[in-house]
């Protein structure tokens, strides 16, 4: 995948500036209510980064990440990815339609 992503020319990539602005936003918005949702559970901070690649980076990211922290919190890992898998569904359509309707 490295070699592939250096082949790549960016050189006529241009993106609306409305789009970087919604992914910044939105990605901000996903950051902070991770971190309050920590504080407001009360848990972990660990969780915090595996919640948001169980929500960010798809069914396999959240028990590699997991794996890296504790073995423990495997099966935890697990029900998480496949809540994003389910939930992610939801948030691609919002997507689409946001997307449809503003760009």
């Amino acid at each position: 995948m490295a070699i592939l992503g250096l082949k790549l020319n960016f050189t006529n990539l241009s993106l609306p500036f409305s789009l970087i602005v919604l992914v910044v936003i939105w990605l901000l918005i996903h950051f902070v209510a991770m971190l309050v949702m920590a504080r407001f559970l009360k848990i972990n901070i660990a969780w915090v980064a595996i919640g948001s690649m169980a929500n960010l980076g798809g069914i396999s990211t959240a028990p590699a990440v997991t794996s890296a922290y504790k073995k423990e919190l495997m099966p935890h890992a697990i029900i998480l990815a496949i809540l994003s898998m389910v939930t992610g569904t939801a948030w691609g359509m919002l997507t689409i339609y946001l997307f449809e309707n503003w760009f």
